[in-house]
């Protein structure tokens, strides 16, 4: 015969056992969602100051007659956003862009040890022309996006900018006569002059301490210049030729015969 009471006694202890089974798993889901609920808030606002308009210090390249340089940056949902801006619209750069030549800027990131942390490279062909009042380019503006994890962008400290693609020297202006247009009065065409940084006799006029321009009259106009704010190196005949390395002063610290 069914006993009852011991029945009732069973069902209780085994309503006990489930509720209890069930409470402990919503005390534990809450406590899980809970954690992850303060971890997704505390990354929130430890990334909130990312999400703040950050400026570069200006960057100036009197190899590309003077033109001067501007980065502001932001990190926001698991992106960088760009805003790169160039005051100045040398000869040089114009024809860099108007004859769609393979032209670029590097713009690399360091931390503050001064190692490499990501680069972003823009090409001359996709800024956009900044026209000044009198309606005429007087610079570049470039502005774009890309992912990346936030700690490498928190831990970015220095900015550089490099370049490549440019012609060593301006090509003739649009508008100037073509050479074979200059009456030579029967007189042979005098072949391009040898660039002066290959005279290996120039490059003893050197001297640590001097300027950029004295570098310049000695030695002529750089082919390629790496800038990393501390310190600038002027390449010449670029890789294979010679090197002269400034301080933050402009003035020469070491050079490099080819």
């Amino acid at each position: 015969m069914l006993n009852t009471g011991a029945f009732k006694k069973f069902t209780i202890s085994v309503l006990k056992v489930t509720c209890g089974i069930v409470l402990a798993t919503l005390i534990l889901g809450l406590i899980v969602w809970g954690g992850i609920t303060f971890r997704e808030r505390s990354e929130e606002a430890a990334n909130a100051p990312l999400a703040t308009l950050k400026t570069w210090p200006e960057v100036a390249v009197e190899a590309l007659a003077g033109t001067k340089f501007y980065l502001r940056t932001m990190w926001r949902n698991g992106s960088i956003y760009y805003q790169f801006d160039v005051q100045g619209y040398p000869p040089v750069l114009r024809q860099a862009r108007e004859r769609e030549t393979q032209a670029a800027f590097n713009v690399d990131f360091l931390d503050k040890d001064g190692s490499r942390l990501f680069e972003h490279r823009l090409t001359v062909a996709e800024t956009t022309a900044a026209l000044g009042s009198d309606g005429q380019p007087g610079g570049l503006s470039w502005k774009g996006d890309e992912f990346m994890n936030v700690d490498l962008y928190r831990r970015a400290a220095i900015w550089e900018l490099t370049w490549s693609g440019f012609p060593s020297a301006p090509a003739p202006d649009a508008a100037a006569p073509p050479a074979a247009s200059v009456p030579l009065g029967g007189r042979k065409l005098v072949p391009p002059a040898r660039p002066k940084w290959k005279d290996v006799s120039l490059w003893r006029g050197l001297s640590h301490g001097i300027s950029k321009d004295d570098v310049t009259r000695i030695l002529g106009a750089p082919e390629k210049v790496y800038d990393q704010g501390i310190q600038v190196t002027w390449y010449y005949g670029y890789p294979l030729g010679g090197e002269v390395t400034f301080d933050k002063d402009g003035k020469v610290m070491s050079w490099s015969e080819p």
